[in-house]
């Protein structure tokens, strides 16, 4: 092969474009601003969107489990105090107290009810009262507990306060069934939005080794056409010079 054509074949392996693999090695990501990999870059901007929208998803299902764990602890509480107010119910039937007695168990269930009044009013969840006011979520709605219990006094009755009780079970079970729907799509979530993580990675990800292996040889190949150019340069100043005038 000539100098020339020599030259020529090297001056047109030299032409790719250094910049892509110093881009490619200082941000990690071989697809961004490669002009050859056009297809892909539309596969992971979809591949990043659907992502984002799953993270965020997680996230949400996040937010509610821990709501949903604030309301349960809440009538976790309440729970206690009204099996105190049972036994003071049950303790107060006793025919051998004096009316003392009774006035002092009747102030103990007084305050028992003040305590569930003040439970229901400090469970909350980002401002939202969860047990007065009852809440909605996709996976289902919880009543309010004040019509479970406002109605109770010191002077309610047995069958009364186990209505309220079964009721107050009633929401915890409902709340338990509801807490594993939202967890399992919260891990389904998070799966998904590994997964297609993973999947934008194996196509945009670059191969550093490769990349850095690229740019010597770009490197090497301009180097030896700057030289090919300066030795044909060399020759042609030798020939002029040799020449008759």
């Amino acid at each position: 092969m000539s100098l020339a054509l020599h030259s020529n074949v090297i001056m047109g392996q030299s032409q790719i474009n250094p910049l892509q693999p110093i881009r490619a090695i200082s941000s990690g990501d071989r697809v961004e601003g490669n002009p050859k990999e056009a297809a892909q870059i539309g596969v992971t901007t979809s591949l990043s969107t659907q992502t984002s929208a799953l993270s965020q998803k997680a996230e949400n299902a996040g937010h509610s489990i821990s709501m949903l764990q604030v309301h349960d602890g809440g009538l976790g509480q309440v729970q206690e105090q009204m099996q105190k107010f049972r036994e003071l119910t049950v303790q107060s039937e006793n025919g051998t107290l004096s009316d003392s007695d009774k006035d002092a168990i009747n102030s103990q269930k007084q305050s028992v009810l003040d305590t569930i009044g003040q439970i229901k009013e400090q469970t909350q969840f980002n401002g939202k009262s969860l047990l007065e006011d009852g809440f909605q979520m996709e996976e289902g709605s919880f009543d309010s507990l004040g019509s479970k219990t406002e109605s109770l006094s010191i002077n309610s009755s047995l069958d009364e306060i186990d209505e309220s009780m079964d009721s107050i079970n009633e929401l915890r079970s409902q709340n338990g069934a509801v807490h594993n729907s939202v967890e399992s799509k919260m891990n389904q979530y998070s799966d998904s939005a590994v997964q297609h993580q993973s999947a934008h990675s194996r196509i945009s990800d670059a191969d550093i080794a490769k990349e850095v292996s690229s740019l010597s040889q770009s490197n090497l190949k301009e180097e030896l056409s700057i030289a090919i150019q300066s030795i044909k340069m060399n020759q042609n100043t030798a020939l002029n010079l040799l020449m008759p005038r």
